[in-house]
Parts: C-alpha cells; sequence; structure tokens
C-alpha cells in the first residue's frame, strides 16, 4: 500500500536558548522522532554562530498529531536539566495541521 504524502508534514526545530560553556540543547517528546521522552533518545540540536539551536534533520510527522515536546540540558555529554522557564510538569505543545514544513522556532521560557 502506498503512503499519502499529503497526510505528513516535516517539522524542524530551532531554539534561543542562552548555554553556558560545554552545555548543550537536546529536544525530547511524546514522538518516536523524539525520543518518546526517553532522555538517551533526545535529540541533539547544533549552535549556530547567530546564537540559537536547530535540529540536524528534518522529521516527517502525521498531520493531525499533536506533538509535545521540552529541551533538555546535557553538561559535557551527561543530562543535566529540563529547560527553564516553563512551569513544572509543563510541556511545549504543537498541533500539526496541514502544512508541508513547519519549522517550530522557540526562545527559553516562552511557549508557543
Amino acid at each position: 500500500m502506498e503512503e499519502d504524502n499529503n497526510s505528513y508534514c516535516f517539522i524542524q526545530f530551532k531554539c534561543t536558548y542562552p548555554t553556558n560553556p560545554n552545555e548543550d540543547l537536546y529536544v525530547s517528546g511524546n514522538i518516536k522522532e523524539l525520543g518518546n521522552w526517553d532522555i538517551k533518545k533526545a535529540e541533539k540540536l547544533i549552535y549556530n554562530k547567530e546564537l540559537y539551536y536547530h535540529t540536524s534533520k528534518n522529521w516527517k510527522v502525521k498531520q493531525g498529531q499533536e506533538i509535545q515536546y521540552r529541551y533538555l540540558i546535557f553538561y559535557k555529554g551527561v543530562f543535566s536539566h529540563w529547560e527553564e522557564g516553563l512551569k513544572e510538569f509543563e510541556n511545549r505543545a504543537l498541533k500539526i495541521n496541514k502544512s508541508y514544513m513547519i519549522v517550530v522556532n522557540d526562545k527559553k521560557g516562552n511557549n508557543i
């Protein structure tokens, strides 16, 4: 059975988040592509010299799906803490509607 590409969307994450030396920013969430909340499977974001981080790839996700996600900080390659600026147990959320490509553009502490 052939897959209907119109029912999928590509997503990429971009985040302005100040970090300290030896810290890296990751993203994790409630879908397989973001590790299903397993920090060992979280996706590392790439630091850009323009002071933001971004994912190195685009993920194909099903339209109509709600993605919950959160950023994590690793220090020298080891998990340190979840992002600051959100309420305890609060996740960021994104509803995937009809669009071919979505670039999520976050900042520290803002919830879209």
